[in-house]
């Protein structure tokens, strides 16, 4: 979806990699494209690897709405993750308005620990991003973000991906995804305590051109050659 229609025709276009900017050549159609890495990245390294921790990062690709599928499958999921887990949810900013209802009232209803993020937090946000050692989503591109940082690791949870989603996956993302694909909650929870895999280590080496905290002054210095 980034062609003219959305971008215009930009003198310069800026990415993180090179799967990226081949992409955005021949699919978008877009040209001078660089690899910068993304001013927003700068944020999430570390040069110091985050202790393991707790926490649980929960973050979904926005729906045009919330089917009675999603939210079972949704429960079911922090209903189990609950009890040994402390929860952050991130709500996308497209996301319907049902979904923060929802999350209330399941939160009510069960007793739940959970924290929820809107938005407009967006330093809560960040913090609880930062700091948590795990991600839950679908096929959403945040587990880039997350990955980018040190000692992390991403699952993308099958059920809800497959639930009422908006876009289908290419068979090239199973290839450079950055995380586990979990196909449903028993399998999720056997290995959501377990180290990041290897091989999803070197993906995320392999993916971002750059991984430190220098994306916001290439993309400025780029701009000053234009």
């Amino acid at each position: 979806y980034l062609n003219d229609i959305f971008l215009g025709h930009p003198d310069c276009t800026c990415c993180c990699s090179p799967l990226e900017k081949n992409f955005f050549s021949k699919s978008c159609g877009l040209s001078n494209i660089r690899i910068t890495g993304y001013p927003r990245m700068d944020k999430w390294f570390s040069e110091e690897i985050n202790k393991t921790n707790n926490s649980v990062f929960l973050f979904f690709t926005w729906r045009n709405s919330i089917t009675t599928e999603f939210e079972e499958r949704f429960s079911l999921l922090v209903k189990a993750l609950s009890p040994k887990k402390k929860i952050f949810i991130g709500i996308h900013s497209n996301q319907s308005p049902k979904f923060h209802s929802f999350l209330n009232s399941i939160k009510v209803e069960n007793n739940l620990d959970f924290e929820i993020i809107t938005p407009e937090e967006r330093e809560k946000f960040n913090k609880a991003f930062f700091n948590c050692s795990t991600l839950i989503t679908d096929y959403s591109s945040v587990a880039y973000d997350f990955m980018y940082g040190n000692n992390k690791k991403a699952f993308y949870y099958t059920p809800l991906a497959d639930s009422h989603a908006e876009y289908k996956t290419l068979p090239i993302w199973k290839e450079k995804c950055l995380g586990k694909d979990v196909k449903d909650l028993n399998e999720l929870l056997s290995e959501i305590d377990l180290p990041c895999e290897d091989k999803y280590k070197q993906r995320r080496l392999d993916f971002f051109k750059w991984i430190d905290s220098n994306n916001n002054q290439r993309v400025i210095q780029t701009i000053l050659t234009l």
